[in-house]
Parts: C-alpha cells; sequence; structure tokens
C-alpha cells in the first residue's frame, strides 16, 4: 500500500515541476500557481482518465493547490466528486491505483532527465546517478532530492520502480496473475536459459494456490527456486570455462554457487535448510495446509527474487 509519506512526496514531485511562483498582487499573497497546460499535456499523454482530469482541472482553476490535491488522493477526499457511486473499498483502491501511476510517471519524468547525461546507455548506477546531481546547483538538486527520497519510501511500501514500470516487489507471494509480473521481468532479463520452464513453474505455483491444491503449489515454487538456482550455475560455468561436470545434484549446485562466490555460506545455508523445510511438506504440525502452502510460497519466491538480483550485481562486477 502507497503510504501518506510516499504521497506527500508525490505531491512534492508534481509542485516541482508543474507550479510556479506567483508574483503577489493586491488580492493575493506570494504562492504556487497550477502551470495547467503544461500539466495537462503531461497527463493527456499518458492517457490519464478524462473525469479525472477534468475534476482537477476545475479543482486547481478554482484556486485548490495542486500538491494539497495530490495528497487528499490518498485520503479520498480529492477523488469524492467522481467516486461518489462507488464503496468505501473501490474508492480505497482507486486511489492507490492512481497515486501508483502518479507515482510512476513523475519518477519517469525526472528519470528521463538524467538519462541523456549517463556516460552509457545502459548505465543506471546510483553513484553516477548521484554524480550528475551533485554537478547542479542546490535549485536544480531539489527535485531529484525528493525524487531519491521517494523511491526509498515506496520501497518501505513493497514497490519498485524497474524499467519505467512501478512493481508491486511482495506481491510474487500472493495468488493474483497481474501482481506476478515483477518477478517475471527479473527472470525475463537474466542471461540464463530455460526461461519458458522457469516462468511455467511460477505460473503453476499461483494456479495451484487458486485452485487449492497446496501441495502442487508448494512443490512448483520449490521447482522456480531450483531452476533458477540451476540456471545460474549453468552461467557461471559457461562464463568462467570451466571444464568440470556441473554438479547433477541440487544441493551440490548450491555447493558450487558458494565455492565459486556467488553465494556466501551463511546464504547458502539458509537456501539449503529452507530447501529441507520445503521438501518435507505436510510434517509441519500445528498450521494449515494453506497457510503452510501460502508462507512456503512466499519464502520460495523471496529467495527466487534475491538470486536474480545477486546475478544482475554479479554481472556488473
Amino acid at each position: 500500500m502507497i503510504s501518506r509519506k510516499s504521497a506527500r512526496l508525490i505531491a512534492e514531485l508534481y509542485e516541482q515541476e508543474f507550479t510556479s511562483i506567483a508574483l503577489p498582487n493586491l488580492q493575493q499573497t506570494c504562492g504556487r500557481v497550477t502551470q495547467w497546460s503544461k500539466l495537462y499535456e503531461f497527463l493527456y499523454d499518458l492517457e490519464y482518465d478524462s473525469a479525472f482530469l477534468e475534476w482537477l482541472e476545475k479543482s486547481v482553476r478554482t484556486g485548490v493547490v495542486l500538491k494539497d490535491f495530490i495528497m487528499r488522493i490518498h485520503t479520498g477526499e480529492s477523488l469524492n466528486a467522481i467516486t461518489i457511486k462507488l464503496s468505501k473499498a473501490e474508492k480505497a483502491a482507486r486511489a492507490q491505483e492512481l497515486l501508483r501511476i502518479l507515482a510512476r510517471d513523475i519518477l519517469n519524468l525526472f528519470n528521463s532527465k538524467i538519462r541523456p547525461q549517463l556516460l552509457t546507455p545502459t548505465a543506471t548506477a546510483r553513484g553516477e546517478m548521484l554524480r550528475i546531481v551533485n554537478a547542479m546547483n542546490e535549485s536544480q538538486q531539489r527535485p531529484f532530492q525528493i525524487v531519491d527520497r521517494l523511491k526509498s519510501q515506496l520501497e518501505l511500501d513493497g514497490y519498485v520502480l524497474r524499467d519505467e514500470q512501478l512493481y508491486y516487489s511482495e506481491s510474487a507471494i500472493v495468488p493474483d496473475r497481474e501482481e506476478q509480473t515483477y518477478l517475471r521481468s527479473l527472470v525475463a532479463k537474466l542471461p540464463i536459459a530455460n526461461k519458458e520452464v522457469i516462468t511455467n513453474h511460477l505460473e503453476r505455483t499461483e494456479d495451484h494456490y487458486t485452485n487449492k491444491m497446496w501441495g502442487d503449489s508448494i512443490s512448483n515454487a520449490r521447482n522456480f527456486l531450483e531452476e533458477i538456482l540451476n540456471q545460474v550455475v549453468r552461467y557461471i560455468h559457461k562464463e568462467k570455462k570451466l571444464t568440470s561436470q556441473i554438479p547433477a545434484q541440487a544441493r551440490g549446485r548450491r555447493d558450487f554457487l558458494e565455492c565459486h562466490g556467488f553465494l556466501d555460506q551463511k546464504e547458502k545455508d539458509a537456501i539449503d535448510k529452507f530447501y529441507g523445510m520445503i521438501s518435507d511438506r505436510g510434517s509441519h504440525p500445528n498450521i494449515a495446509e494453506q497457510d503452510e502452502a501460502r508462507l512456503m510460497r512466499y519464502i520460495a519466491l523471496t529467495f527466487s527474487q534475491y538470486i536474480p538480483l545477486k546475478l544482475e550485481k554479479y554481472i556488473e562486477t
């Protein structure tokens, strides 16, 4: 769930980009005014809902502060007029989805301002981004400092910006097909084989869970993790041009990853112990089958995010 802290930072970024300082006159004090044409074109090109655009325009043209409007999306106040027929739960879901999209789009906008200055087209290292921002003057740095804080806060909320999409990174543990995208995107980017086999296990663990096939769901979550580890072993074996045989057993492959510096001892031990635990499905007393399946999937798919992210860093170094 996008928190109120994130909503405030999202609002501050839109204020930075789409408002300007108004000169005081006899009727008003100095403040900020919304650059409506610029904001409208931005949201229009990104195909925001027309009812939202109409209500936003009406609000800012009648004096509502843009920052306040966006912050009050979180509480539902800004959307009351266009969600009046929705239930309380539907209103909350609408507000969360709108905040997620607003966050994604404003982050992509500021990232696009940095991208042309990167040393290489694919460079995304945090250090290089900081180098560019540090070269700016204080007023130029301000929005990028907010960007950095917003990304960190969204991560605490469970969201990760990747490939211009804002994914709910904890979503791979719940049985919702649309929310599996983040984990699928990690696998898609890896320089490994058998991607179809890997994603097939992901689909099966999801389908089996929703069909209350608890044991099959756990097995496919384990197979998903195991095949990722297997393909990482094959990648490292090939890159190092090793002539030895790839270990045939799962435990031997995990030992291989520790031996070649991909996993440290504690990481390998954690996976070993979890693998033993998940392989003994049904032998855990005092827990319902559904809860066992849900939590085993949670851990397996969490490890399954951990390994691809390690491989990305391993390839960089």
